[in-house]
């Protein structure tokens, strides 16, 4: 194991002390996703609303307030919610009420039309990182004494760590472009914004990805075969960001509202309305340009990869091909629980408890991470 990776676990106690769940209904990975879905509070969180511009969409983020113009010089956490997220979900407001128990500052992405409005025929995609640069741009601006650290959770943590690949990656500090990088790659995403403010090095400490796929192609395909309920509830999401902006995407000569409000998969809402929405020739070509894989082995950032094995949307056929990956890449720390869930790792105030902590175990072992990553690099 490389060394900085056994120094950050020293400094991880949760690590030492994985996560029971309650009893009777916790070991169930179906009943754990239920919970986080449907009964799982969070407290009020304050937040003050900030625009960016990407090319010429509106990107909302939401600052939580108690270090908005204080402590300048407090690491900065930047959110990347799971599809269709917002600063609104549940998880993501435990996550900051967290980071706010620490002093650390909260930002948060607020993915294209949820908790926001469009004013432009274009919605959130698995893969379009440009959003989440805007925000990394305006941290490292208005915050320049900050060090910065992300999360990503599900979608959300396949856009961060594709975003890590492509901006903070090995290739690039071997004095080689980016572009030259992905030309390597062969990595043509139609979605990314070529203006000269992606050269612009921002430092990033430590990241965490939870519960995310890693390869957006199986996901899209196990989902509908296997998971229906799960790939109908998503797929919901994006149905209702349409039906509510279905005003400005009437006017999109390439797409058939009527086709598209019938969908009941992801699969078949992209083959209906997003390729042609983003011009690309199919899903498969858009699913290979969305997906992280392919930026992971050359991430040069401290990440942390969290996923549980009784996860019903990421099984764990889905999490072994990275087992190799991260083996080959001495940055990538990849950790693994028998059960969680997804995005749940809930666990109950003593082992004989039914009812779970509103703390969940992922985010006290998230922060753990990102603290041990930051101090490892100072």
């Amino acid at each position: 194991m490389d060394k900085d990776n056994e120094r950050i676990i020293e400094n991880c106690p949760s690590l030492k002390n994985i996560s029971h769940p309650p009893r009777l209904w916790g070991s169930n990975g179906h009943l754990q996703t239920i919970y986080h879905i449907t009964f799982r509070g969070s407290p009020p969180v304050e937040y003050e609303r900030v625009y960016v511009l990407n090319k010429k969409v509106k990107v909302a983020m939401d600052i939580e307030k108690t270090f908005l113009n204080s402590n300048m010089d407090a690491p900065t956490v930047i959110i990347a919610p799971g599809l269709g997220g917002s600063s609104k979900q549940h998880y993501v407001r435990n996550f900051v009420v967290a980071c706010r128990n620490k002093g650390w500052r909260s930002v948060v992405l607020n993915h294209r039309g949820c908790n926001s409005d469009i004013e432009q025929p274009s919605i959130f995609t698995i893969g379009d990182t440009t959003d989440l640069r805007k925000l990394f741009e305006y941290v490292h601006e208005n915050y320049p004494a900050s060090p910065i650290l992300a999360a990503g959770f599900s979608m959300g943590a396949n856009i961060l760590t594709k975003y890590v690949g492509e901006y903070h990656n090995s290739m690039r500090d071997q004095t080689k472009s980016r572009s030259n990088a992905k030309h390597e790659l062969s990595m043509s995403n139609s979605e990314n914004d070529s203006n000269s403010s992606e050269h612009v090095h921002i430092p990033l400490h430590g990241v965490v990805s939870i519960s995310q796929g890693y390869n957006v192609k199986t996901t899209s395909t196990f989902l509908p075969k296997r998971r229906r309920f799960y790939d109908y509830g998503l797929n919901l999401k994006y149905l209702s960001l349409v039906r509510k902006n279905r005003h400005l995407f009437e006017k999109e000569e390439k797409i058939v509202l009527r086709k598209v409000l019938k969908t009941c998969s992801m699969v078949d809402f992209d083959a209906q309305f997003t390729i042609k929405l983003l011009n690309y020739e199919n899903v498969d070509k858009y699913y290979e340009n969305s997906c992280c894989s392919k930026y992971l082995p050359i991430i040069n950032v401290p990440t942390l990869m969290l996923n549980a094995l009784d996860d019903p949307i990421i099984p764990e056929f889905q999490v072994k091909p990275l087992y190799d990956i991260v083996q080959a890449n001495e940055k990538l720390m990849m950790v693994t629980t028998k059960y969680g869930g997804h995005l749940a790792f809930v666990e109950p105030e003593s082992f004989f408890d039914l009812i779970p902590k509103r703390v969940s175990w992922m985010d006290k072992f998230a922060l753990e991470y990102l603290e041990a990553a930051l101090n490892n690099t100072k």
